[in-house]
């Protein structure tokens, strides 16, 4: 069976079958829903985020169209965009382009065999001294924000893998920051408008229990007890791994198929959007944007331009 594409734009038939019966998604109920979340939007004064269809749709497939969950969560994501401005949001792709070019950081270009998207992270590897723990972080989050606005993934969810094989004590010492590492499990859970089907962890045994089971302890308190359930342990088994992802959908240090092309494409896709990351940060919680910001849409203020085209992709 081929896998589907990640890089597409809409909807494929057997993404939309799956809109309607596990998040009830129809014509109608979206028409509705993006009403009353707008009429929710302009009822609560000082807020004014981003109104784009598109956009809003993230929320209310992340929360099966309950619109009341999708504006809690599009508050909160307002409010974590604020509270971390300059710290891990606000930001665009070229700021990390160093990053981007050690390949830690990885969507690919295919699903898993229902569609999931597929969003990788060789936190083990990376080397420190050429970057530091906080830009990595701003990254991925850029990454997840990019990978977000295609609806498969916005309708079928998607897994998470984080490579530890590498980490050591050393490394969780010198470099990482709990502080951090507890933003992005907040983000994870509580900000990020996705349905994330499952975190597959790779690490070594060697260190597992001094050194990952650190991280393990800092942050599964903050994790709901149904994202607990979805946490997989594989240490080093990759024919573990590949029970849950198809083998063609992963990068050649995973077991799969995929090479440095794909990692190039990936990086291109990444540095070809800043524009569509500072449409996205023009917005804060209290709907103020920044006085460079005004200028920016004074000066292109086409009401046609949405963050659905915006968005740049390859398409070979």
């Amino acid at each position: 069976m081929a896998l589907m594409s990640s890089w597409i734009n809409g909807l494929t038939p057997e993404m939309s079958r799956v809109a309607e019966k596990q998040l009830r998604e129809t014509t109608e109920k979206r028409k509705e829903a993006l009403k009353e979340i707008k009429r929710l939007i302009k009822g609560m004064t000082g807020f004014l985020p981003l109104k784009d269809d598109e956009f809003l749709l993230r929320f209310l497939r992340a929360k099966k169209f309950d619109v009341n969950e999708a504006f809690d969560t599009l508050k909160t994501y307002y409010k974590f965009k604020v509270e971390y401005s300059g710290v891990l949001t606000d930001f665009v792709p070229s700021d990390f382009r160093t990053v981007f070019e050690m390949d830690k950081i990885f969507i690919s270009p295919k699903r898993t065999l229902i569609g999931e998207g597929i969003f990788v992270v060789f936190a083990g590897s990376i080397d420190f001294r050429q970057c530091t723990f906080e830009d990595f972080v701003r990254a991925v989050l850029i990454a997840a924000e990019i990978g977000l606005e295609m609806e498969g993934t916005q309708v079928c969810g998607c897994r998470i893998i984080i490579d530890l094989r590498g980490m050591s004590l050393v490394k969780i010492k010198n470099y990482i920051k709990p502080s951090l590492a507890l933003a992005a499990a907040k983000y994870l859970q509580n900000i990020l408008p996705c349905r994330v089907k499952g975190i597959h962890l790779l690490y070594e045994e060697f260190y597992f229990d001094a050194a990952f089971q650190t991280l393990k302890y800092l942050i599964k308190p903050f994790l709901r007890r149904k994202m607990r359930k979805r946490i997989y342990f594989h240490s080093g088994d990759l024919q573990s791994l590949h029970q849950h992802i198809p083998p063609r959908a992963l990068p050649y240090s995973l077991g799969g198929c995929l090479g440095q092309k794909h990692l190039r494409d990936f990086r291109t896709i990444m540095l070809q959007n800043d524009a569509f990351m500072k449409r996205l940060n023009r917005y804060t919680y209290n709907g103020e944007p920044s006085k460079e910001a005004l200028r920016e849409i004074e000066s292109n203020p086409d009401p046609k331009v949405t963050t659905k085209t915006l968005i740049d992709v390859l398409t070979s």
